[in-house]
């Protein structure tokens, strides 16, 4: 999955995620989410995040990941006084 997602020509643009459906993710998963910022990043684009679940915060933040996917300052999907 990592390589199809290195693929894909985003054109200038940033890439905006929607994280607020995750209800599992591992290390690898992560990982691949870092190779997809960096890969970005190195192009001089960004990944944009709409909403991040409570697990995908959870995960990245036990591995110190939240600033490198830009996640650092996201409340949690739900944490928003919607639902």
């Amino acid at each position: 999955m990592q390589f199809q997602l290195l693929a894909v020509d985003f054109g200038e643009s940033d890439v905006l995620l929607d994280g607020s459906a995750v209800e599992n993710i591992d290390t690898a998963g992560l990982q691949m989410l870092v190779s997809f910022a960096k890969h970005y990043a190195a192009r001089g684009r960004r990944l944009q995040w709409l909403a991040a679940s409570p697990e995908l915060l959870r995960g990245s933040g036990l591995l110190g990941l939240d600033a490198v996917l830009g996640l650092e300052d996201l409340p949690a999907a739900g944490d928003r006084g919607g639902h």
